[in-house]
């Protein structure tokens, strides 16, 4: 299964029977500690509504910089 910031773990997890839903940490150049973070926060407060409901909430969480936010968003 593809990669989807609300059903995706920090790794690799089985969604069906069958399927295997594509791991957050598994991004190349992706921080494990702040998927790890990202993962944790939804689980916490919800699905993330959209891409600005996403960054509001992970601003400032450690290991956020300008380059894992790039990765994310590609």
């Amino acid at each position: 299964m593809p990669l989807d910031i609300n059903k995706s773990e920090d790794i690799f997890i089985e969604e069906d029977n069958n399927s295997i839903r594509y791991a957050l940490g598994a991004l190349k150049g992706s921080s494990s500690n702040l998927m790890q973070n990202i993962v944790k926060e939804r689980k916490l407060h919800g699905d993330y509504k959209d891409i600005f409901d996403f960054f509001s909430r992970i601003n400032g969480m450690p290991g956020l910089n300008s380059r894992q936010a790039e990765i994310l968003t590609l």
